[in-house]
């Protein structure tokens, strides 16, 4: 009975569990149909994006080549703008590539007379385009244009004066900060106008703190002073340097000299009352570096008493170029200067080696360059250079002119002499015998001689005191040359020489005047052509454009119609005006 109960209780609970399996597997086949459905709907959907992605790359391929230029333009701007490097560089870096665009001091010639299109104007206007690129760039590049200041014309002078004082006034930024260097070449002053011209250049002066070099170059072709004091209309020189007055330019410059002054270059020639004056400066311009003189000029009235001065000290200076024609100058140096650190010497107008003043500058001297005189003779340079190893012991660069008389190479007795340039009138020896000069220099007392180098006398006197330093010996070997441009003349580089250029002959290239580089020619090929042969009465400016010359005739009819006025004198807002319309009608530093 018992048994028969459990059987049934086994089989009622088998056919409840088939039941429920048969409802599982009518409920996973109405899912796999809803699965089904749901899969051909995606294949559907699939196949719909394939053809949408496909029209879409149909229409992408249909719009390129009709996008416009200016859209693509707009691109590449912001493009420019989101990815460039030229936004992320430092302002120092920037500086200094602005900087570079100021070209070497040999390679132009920024006076007036060299005409509008010059190597000094191109840097300026380029310049003047920087400041104007972008925002980013303006304050750097204002920089740039202020941080070298040439002076050709006296409206210059106040017009800056007016910019100084401008940004005092209504306190903007100070372009004073960025003046670090100022030069004044051949600016002629007219008397009518010199009151105001000197007021503005003692205030330039004086409020450019941060000067560290100025230089002034007279014009060759006007006097100095007043020439003619009754006509308002009379041109000179302005030799206010001079002066040690209150409010002066000249009391300004020792200011400058004795604030950190580095580099000073006076070029006008001196005489007693001006070397009083530079033993001032000097003796307040503790900081110089450089300083460039101008010729010793022969003093009629009294002489120079300098013993009665106190000693100048000089410690910095580095770089020294001085008229030696006059003995009363190598007596001062000897008596009065210490530059114990002295590197560069050059030495203008020589009448013969000065060996007192090589014993008193040449305890570290490298370079040492001798310009000779038209009366050179050289008749005491035998003892100087058999002793030139006592008086300047460390000599690496030497540079002097020819003795017939010597065989330089052979005479010479320094260790530490590796290069030696000879100053000779053309005809120069042939390639050959220059390299035998450098090996008899090594036979004698020159143990260390790496080259020797022959230099033509003929080179513009204001080119030939750089030649030397530009001219680098170090830069060739064998056959290499290279051009070397200066205001005024070309010259050839070589190994063993410099050529100069005597014109440009029709048929042959560059001509320049000395030997050919094959050793084995037959004939000389030097030139007959000499510079100082010129006829002397032929005017220097000839050559200026026809630009120019209206310039100059509009002055001198302005000059006239003010002579028959009686105004003596310009004030500063008649000055200023006249600068602006001097501009507006001379070269402008454009292209058109």
């Amino acid at each position: 009975m018992e048994s028969s109960v459990a059987l049934d209780t086994t089989a009622q609970h088998l056919l409840e569990e088939i039941a429920r399996l048969r409802r599982e597997n009518a409920s996973l086949i109405e899912l796999n149909v809803a699965l089904k459905e749901g899969n051909s709907a995606l294949k559907d959907a699939n196949s719909a994006l394939k053809d949408l992605v496909c029209s879409l790359q149909n229409e992408r391929l249909l719009l390129l080549p009709q996008q416009s230029e200016r859209s693509f333009r707009d691109a590449m701007i912001q493009t420019y703008h989101d990815d460039t490097c030229i936004t992320r560089l430092p302002q120092e870096l920037l500086l200094r590539i602005f900087l570079a665009t100021i070209p070497d001091d040999y390679v132009h010639d920024p006076s007036i007379s060299s005409g509008p299109r010059n190597t000094w104007a191109v840097s300026v206007s380029t310049r003047r385009a920087l400041s104007l690129v972008c925002k980013a760039w303006y304050g750097v590049a204002t920089e740039a244009l202020y941080a070298d200041i040439v002076f050709r014309r006296m409206g210059q002078i106040s017009a800056l004066a007016r910019t100084l004082r401008s940004a005092r006034v209504l306190y903007g930024s100070d372009p004073s900060r960025f003046i670090k260097r100022i030069r004044m070449r051949q600016c002629l002053v007219r008397r009518k106008c010199a009151a105001v011209i000197k007021q503005d250049l003692a205030f330039v002066l004086q409020h450019c703190a941060r000067l560290i070099d100025f230089e002034f170059q007279p014009h060759p072709q006007f006097d100095e002073g007043e020439a003619d004091p009754d006509n308002p209309n009379s041109t000179y020189n302005p030799d206010w340097l001079w002066e040690l007055n209150e409010g002066a330019p000249g009391i300004a410059l020792v200011e400058r000299c004795a604030s950190g002054l580095r580099s000073l270059s006076i070029l006008e020639g001196l005489n007693t009352e001006r070397l009083s004056f530079i033993h001032h400066v000097l003796y307040k311009g503790t900081c110089l570096t450089s300083l460039v003189l101008g010729p010793i000029l022969h003093s009629q009235g009294r002489e120079f008493h300098f013993s009665l001065l106190s000693a100048v000290s000089l410690p910095c200076l580095k770089h020294l170029q001085i008229d030696a024609s006059r003995q009363v100058v190598q007596d001062y140096i000897w008596d009065m200067w210490d530059a114990p650190n002295l590197i560069e010497l050059t030495l203008l107008n020589c009448l013969d080696l000065p060996g007192r003043l090589l014993a008193q500058l040449g305890a570290r001297l490298e370079y040492l360059h001798i310009v000779p005189s038209r009366n050179w003779s050289g008749s005491a340079s035998y003892a100087v250079l058999a002793s030139l190893e006592d008086h300047c012991p460390v000599l690496v660069h030497l540079a002097l002119p020819s003795v017939p008389a010597l065989n330089l190479p052979c005479e010479i007795v320094s260790p530490t002499l590796r290069y030696l340039d000879i100053w000779k009138a053309p005809p120069v020896q042939r390639r050959r015998v220059v390299e035998l000069m450098c090996e008899m220099g090594h036979a004698c007392g020159l143990p260390r001689l790496e080259a020797v180098r022959m230099f033509p006398i003929g080179i513009p006197v204001g080119v030939c005191a750089d030649v030397p330093r530009v001219c680098r010996p170090k830069g060739l070997e064998g056959e290499e040359t290279r051009v070397r441009i200066f205001p005024g003349t070309r010259l050839l580089e070589t190994s063993w020489a410099l050529l100069l250029e005597t014109g440009l002959p029709r048929r042959c290239g560059v001509k320049f005047s000395a030997v050919g580089f094959d050793e084995d020619s037959d004939a000389d090929s030097g030139s007959d052509f000499h510079p100082e042969d010129e006829d002397e009465d032929e005017d220097a400016t000839s050559w200026v454009t026809e630009g120019e010359e209206d310039v100059i005739d509009d002055d001198l009819l302005e000059a006239e119609a003010d002579a028959h006025s009686l105004v003596s004198e310009l004030d500063r807002d008649t000055i200023l005006d006249r600068n602006a319309l001097g501009l507006e009608e001379d070269f402008l530093f454009d292209d058109d």
